[in-house]
């Protein structure tokens, strides 16, 4: 049996250009199909060029808002801190994290309670609460703790923001060291201050002076007329008494002058303190008869100077002010009759005075305020003064690192006890 075999058209080759009745398609050769596809490749390519293009222009632009946001948070002038309701720091920026002494990393989750003062955890959780309450910005001033554990003072301008993830407050912080302003408050209102008790200190000597001045300048004025005016006509006696009152009234003035003087000069940087080798016996002795002899108006005077004294540093200036003002206290305030004492010895580098009398004495309720300015004692009877010779005693001790205590007793008189550093010259631990 013969096999027939049938021969079957060749199929169409889909490179074939060939157009179907049917369909209407063209069909390419094999060179336009890979030129169509060439052209794709190059769409592509120029479009993945675009893109890369774009993509270039917004990664620099990512860079310079990444270097904006690191200039505008990190390096801005304030600290900005985020923390979470239970205190938690969640970021930090560069200028914060300098304030407290500490790396940005060091302060990421740790509590913001850690660096703020122990004195100020109240105040800084009502603030909080403030924030949360009003759910507008508020400020505060507290001081905080940098990581070495030392404060610095601190405003806190913050606000409270609902976190959009987990539906909690957020507080945003805002934080500026202003230790300098305070410092330079406190500076500010010390100096107001002092200028303000500095008038009115100034205002009442003015007062006391011009009450204190009156009576011995109007005794210095009758005295003088009656001398003129009777001078023939008065005995020697009668002329010896008003001699003696115009001597009072001019040792009256002399005092008051020497105290404003002092007064004046109290606390100045130019005083100072400058101990000299002095012969304490003969400074003391001298001292002592300069006094005695303005003051003394009849009262028992005895002066008693251990051997022991000898040569020791001292300065005569501050010494002087505070021998004569207690002196002349002790003769002004013991009547005619009555003891002024003063004994001096020395007790290893120390020079110890005490000045004793059996005057009218100080009551017990002034003995507290007795070195205060202006303050004087309410048993003084009329005598003149400005309130200001224990002041000056006070502060010429001060200066020197001397210490002086009182003891007194109304209608037995005052013992003042003095110390005073009198070194040896040329020892170093003097």
């Amino acid at each position: 049996m013969t096999a027939m075999t049938t021969k079957l058209p060749p199929l169409p080759s889909p490179l074939t250009h060939t157009i179907s009745a049917h369909t209407g398609r063209s069909h390419l050769s094999p060179e336009e199909n890979l030129q169509k596809t060439l052209n794709e490749l190059q769409v592509h390519q120029i479009e993945l060029q675009m893109q890369n293009e774009e993509l270039r222009v917004t990664e620099r632009e990512l860079g310079i808002s990444q270097t904006r946001y690191f200039d505008l948070y990190d390096l801005a002038p304030v600290g900005y801190l985020t923390i979470d309701e239970q205190g938690k720091i969640l970021e930090a920026n560069l200028t914060v994290a300098t304030m407290m002494g500490a790396l940005r990393g060091e302060l990421i989750n740790q509590r913001i309670f850690r660096y703020i003062s122990g004195e100020e955890l109240d105040a800084f959780h009502l603030y909080c609460q403030r924030l949360l309450q009003s759910g507008s910005a508020d400020t505060c001033e507290l001081r905080m703790l940098k990581l070495s554990g030392s404060q610095f003072w601190a405003n806190i301008n913050g606000i409270a923001v609902q976190d959009t993830e987990c539906r909690k407050p957020t507080y945003r912080i805002v934080i500026n060291d202003i230790t300098e302003l305070k410092q330079l408050d406190t500076i500010v209102r010390q100096s107001l201050e002092k200028a303000t008790a500095a008038n009115i200190t100034m205002n009442r000597l003015l007062r006391t002076i011009a009450h204190e001045f009156r009576t011995p300048l109007g005794l210095l004025s009758a005295s003088t007329d009656i001398l003129d005016r009777y001078w023939n006509q008065l005995t020697p006696e009668k002329r010896f008494t008003q001699n003696e009152l115009i001597r009072d009234a001019v040792y009256q003035l002399t005092t008051l002058v020497s105290s404003v003087t002092s007064y004046n000069t109290l606390g100045e940087e130019s005083i100072g303190y400058h101990p000299l080798p002095h012969n304490l016996a003969d400074l003391c002795a001298a001292i002592a008869a300069g006094v005695e002899y303005v003051w003394n108006r009849g009262q028992q005077w005895s002066i008693t100077i251990a051997d022991d004294c000898g040569t020791a540093l001292a300065d005569e200036g501050l010494l002087r002010r505070v021998m004569e003002n207690l002196l002349t206290n002790a003769f002004r305030y013991t009547p005619a009759g009555g003891q002024v004492a003063l004994a001096v010895h020395r007790e290893k580098n120390n020079l110890c005075i005490e000045i004793s009398d059996t005057g009218i004495g100080i009551p017990q309720e002034d003995l507290p305020h007795i070195f205060d300015p202006f303050y004087r004692s309410r048993n003084i009877d009329g005598r003149r003064g400005l309130g200001l010779g224990l002041t000056i005693v006070h502060e010429a001790l001060m200066q020197m690192g001397g210490t002086i205590t009182t003891t007194s007793s109304v209608g037995s008189g005052t013992v003042m006890a003095v110390q005073i550093p009198a070194g040896i010259p040329g020892n170093s631990t003097a």
